[in-house]
């Protein structure tokens, strides 16, 4: 798949003043296969991934640290509660 020139990945928006502080945890393997659903784009330091995995959902964070991104998850969840986690964190509204 090409891009036109220019283009980017969703970007989060900028937090709102009153925003939901996402608890983010250490991953544990679960499974071996993870699906990612959607991604924030590359662009930005930290980066976000909407995943699946088992029947559940989760975010993945993604975060420089010294060279090498460190992995931060919410707790795994049905999907509807996870998609609207991701909607708010696209918003603003949590990170």
């Amino acid at each position: 798949m090409t891009f036109p020139p220019g283009f980017h990945g969703i970007h989060a928006a900028p937090l709102t003043t009153t925003y939901e502080r996402i608890r983010w945890v250490v991953p544990v393997p679960r499974t071996d296969r993870i699906r990612v659903r959607s991604h924030t784009c590359i662009c930005r330091e930290i980066q976000f991934e909407l995943c699946e995995a088992g029947g559940l959902a989760f975010i993945r964070r993604l975060a420089p640290l010294r060279g090498r991104d460190v992995v931060h998850e919410t707790e795994w969840t049905v999907t509807t509660r996870a998609v609207r986690l991701w909607e708010s964190l696209l918003r603003g509204q949590a990170r």
